[in-house]
This record gives structure tokens, sequence and C-alpha cells, in this order.
């Protein structure tokens, strides 16, 4: 029996260990370097796929952090920085939606003021005049009676 510890990833189809740690060393304060014994015949072949070295190290690494994440969101543990993200990510984008919007309604309201209220070619402006010219309206004569 070994020193170092194991980690059994659960298969849908085998019982037993799927990965086990063989090194762990701290290098830096955030980083691991792990070497893997992988006997899973699923991870196995996709790991296969990509040349050993950095393509093959990028991608078991990628699959890692999604694995991690599926098994934190799993367990109801939502990362707290990704929604804080995403939040903002959204507020930004309903910022920009709004302030176009505000843009457009602007240039609707002084186009239609102008349509209306412009001294010069305005429809308000001809309407007043045409309601303040003197219309004919016809003189009553009365009869004098006497």
């Amino acid at each position: 029996m070994s020193d170092q510890p194991d980690i059994t990833v659960p298969s849908l189809e085998r019982k037993e260990q799927a990965l086990s740690i063989d090194k762990v060393v701290t290098t830096i304060e955030d980083t691991l370097v792990l070497t893997l014994h992988i006997d899973d015949p699923e991870m196995v072949l996709e790991l296969k796929k990509f040349s050993e070295g950095n393509a093959r190290d990028s991608f078991a690494v990628a699959a890692m952090r999604i694995g991690i994440l599926a098994l934190r969101q799993a367990k109801g543990q939502v990362d707290a920085e990704t929604l804080r993200n995403e939040g903002n990510r959204l507020l930004s984008e309903m910022k920009h939606e709004l302030q176009s919007h505000i843009v457009e309604m602007d240039t609707k309201v002084a186009t239609t003021l102008k349509h209306y209220f412009d001294p010069k070619s305005g429809h308000f402006t001809e309407r007043v005049g045409a309601s303040q010219a003197p219309s004919p309206v016809p003189s009553a004569q009365h009869p004098r009676s006497i």
C-alpha cells in the first residue's frame, strides 16, 4: 500500500477505482503538479486522441476543470465569482441597451418636436396661423324698425 491518497471517480459501468493520484507536489501557492494513472477506458480513449505533451495536458486540465465545476454545482455550491461575473456582464449589456434606447428616443422626440414646432416649417405654426386668420363672417343686418 502506498502513502499517496486515492481518489475514486465513479463510472456508470464500473465501481472500481478509475483514477489514482501517484504524486502531488506543490510548486507555488495555487499550482499543483499531478502525475495520474488513468484506467477508465473512456477517459484513456479520449486522452489518447491528443499527442503526448502540452496538447494532452491542456485537454486534461480543461476536462478536470469542467468536471470539478460540474461536481461543485451538483453539490449545490455555485461559484460566487462566476455568478458575480455573469451578473456584471448582464448589467453591462442592459446598460448598453438602455443607452441605445435613450439615444433612439431622444432622436425621435427631437424629430417630432421639430416637425410640429419649427418656426419655419412646423405644422403647429401653420395650424395656429390658420386658426387666427380672419374668417369671413357675414355682417348681421338688422332691420331698423321705427
